[in-house]
This record gives C-alpha cells, structure tokens and sequence, in this order.
C-alpha cells in the first residue's frame, strides 16, 4: 500500500482563455474519487474552461467537465474527464491519494498540514507543504459576503494556497478545512511621540503586519459535499 501523501493528492487549477496560455486560478484536492476535487469557490471562475492538473505528473492535466458552488460557503467541488492509463509502476499510486469524507470533529489547537501551489511573484506556482496549527475557530464573512465557519492558521496563506485541504497529521486522509484566504493584524515595533511648541502631541508607529491563514471548516458542510460529489459523479456516468 502507498502511503498518503498530501502532494500525491493535490492538484492545481487552470483557466482557458482563447489564445493565451492556461491561467492558474489556485489549489484543490481529490475528494472521495481521483475524478473529483474540493477547492475553493472563488479559485473556480464561472465564465471560463478549466484544467485539473495533478497526480504529480502522472494522468496529466484533465479538462473539468463538472462543477458545483456552496451557496452560502466558499466552497466548489470540481468533476473531471477519466484519467488516463497509467503504467504498473505507478499502479494504485493516483487512485489511493484521495481525500475521504470530512472530519466530524474539531481539533481546538491542533496541528495541521496542506499540499498548495503557492504562485510567486511572476513564476510558475509551486508545490509546497505548509503546516501549522489551528488558533481557533468563529464566524467569518468575506469580501463576496459568503459567511461560514472559519479555522484561523498559525501561519499565513501565500497566494496561490487558496483551495487546498488541510488535514490532521493523525488523520491526515481526512480533511478538516479548505483555505480561502488570510485576514491580517499588527504588532507595534517602534512608537514616537512628540509635543511641538503649541503642546500639540505628534504620534508615529511603525507597525509590523501579521497574516493568518483562513480556512472554511468542512464540518457544517459534510453532508453538501457528500451529496453534491455523489451527484456530480452520477451525472457524469449518465452522461
């Protein structure tokens, strides 16, 4: 048996746009099939052609032939066209690296780990392992007005991270989260305070920005997407 991986399971979303190479719009991971991935809504535009592409290589790149949006969540589940044959090397290597259903529980302070592909700035998004630990959880609502329940990272979310699963190292199959963004506090490093000749007071702060990670928690929406990817995968198989 091939052990779980988070990056044998991840894959990384494209847009096609008429005369122009694939845009990448973020990160997903294979949901209860190798033909089904869980992301993000707002890394699924709705006007344009998608690819899927992941497996680490392996099946390639896959036209997305299916789709569906949380409607209150920042949520989507993506369907794609079959993979393609791969050679007994690799056999059960793509088809064992996948998401289960959703945790049922929460773990308050614990560890965590995801497989994005974080874009640097004017290159090719990159594969990376980021991990952390959960902070705590509340009720978020973002700039499309979407409101769900969060999980707060220890860690920022770079660009690009949006849409991967986060898991628990003890149950690392089983996702608890889907990142969708950072929000952003500060800490003071430096306060200046000056009174002029009229008494007035003068303040000047310089101040050190700190991002979280932000990642919808799965667990208020296990039966949508338990419902939704059976769906999904039905009308393709009548299709």
């Amino acid at each position: 048996m091939v052990e779980f991986l988070h990056r044998f399971a991840a894959g990384a979303i494209y847009a096609l746009e008429p005369g122009r190479p694939p845009a990448f719009t973020g990160s997903c991971g294979a949901f209860l099939s190798p033909h089904t991935f869980l992301t993000a809504a707002h890394c699924v535009p709705v006007d344009r052609h998608l690819l899927v592409a992941s497996g680490v290589g392996i099946g390639g790149a896959r036209l997305v032939t299916g789709r569906a949006y949380h409607p209150t969540s920042d949520l989507a589940l993506l369907h794609t066209e079959p993979t393609k044959e791969i050679g007994p090397e690799h056999t059960g290597m793509l088809h064992t690296q996948v998401f289960t259903a959703p945790a049922t529980g929460i773990e308050d302070g614990g560890d965590f780990a995801c497989f994005g592909y974080p874009a640097d700035a004017g290159a090719e998004p990159v594969g990376r392992t980021i991990r952390g630990h959960m902070q705590r959880f509340f009720n978020y609502t973002d700039r499309e007005n979407r409101t769900y329940l969060a999980l707060e990272m220890s860690c920022p979310a770079p660009q690009g991270l949006s849409g991967s699963l986060l898991s628990s190292p003890r149950a690392v199959t089983t996702p608890h989260a889907v990142v969708t963004g950072n929000m952003e506090s500060y800490a003071i490093v430096d306060l200046v305070s000056e009174v002029d000749d009229n008494g007035k007071v003068y303040r000047e702060e310089t101040r050190r920005i700190i991002s979280y990670g932000i990642a919808v928690l799965l667990q208020g929406e296990r039966q949508w997407l338990l419902d939704t990817a059976a769906d999904l995968q039905k009308t393709q198989a009548d299709g």
